[in-house]
């Protein structure tokens, strides 16, 4: 078994001379109409449990 230093550099590791640090991908229109969907979704959700909650513990 080998160590870590004496491990060749592969190429496909090696970082690019200028990394970004976020990653800016293009999003298509109904990518991103979904998303919003989802977290729209992810919302409402949230405020069924809470309420479901409020509505438990009032009575």
């Amino acid at each position: 078994m080998m160590k870590a230093e004496e491990v060749p550099a592969s190429p496909e590791l090696e970082l690019e001379p200028n990394p970004s640090p976020i990653e800016q991908k293009p999003v298509a229109p109904h990518t991103r109409t979904l998303i919003h969907f989802g977290y729209f979704v992810l919302v409402l959700t949230i405020l069924s449990v809470v309420f479901s909650l409020i509505k438990v513990i009032a009575d």
